[in-house]
């Protein structure tokens, strides 16, 4: 009876796994994200709601900042590598493709 290389289709198994976890989060997290931006564009519109919609997305990442604390998270690198990637794409659409983008 020939030997199986369980080692190497265990592996292949969990990169499988790990991308179809990937896929999922990508995808919830554009569905996430989206309403956010929605619910920002309720508020985002003079210097006030800019004010209001700042607090609030404060309030909600440190939330998330102390519920990834207690599950043993750190949320910091991810985020902060999501956050920079995300400056860039929304600093190089003008206001007519936020205002696009946002009722699609």
């Amino acid at each position: 009876m020939a030997k199986r290389n369980c080692k190497k289709s265990n592996r292949v198994g969990k990169e499988k796994d790990l991308d179809q976890k990937v896929d999922e989060i990508m995808e919830k997290s554009d569905l996430f994200g989206q309403s956010i931006i929605g619910m920002m564009a309720l508020f985002a519109y003079n210097w006030k709601g800019i004010g209001i919609a700042a607090v609030g997305l404060a309030k909600a990442l440190a939330a998330l900042k102390a519920i990834a604390n207690e599950v043993g998270v750190d949320i910091k690198a991810l985020y902060e590598g999501e956050l920079a990637h995300f400056e860039k794409e929304y600093n190089s659409l003008s206001e007519i493709d936020l205002i696009d983008t946002d009722m699609n």
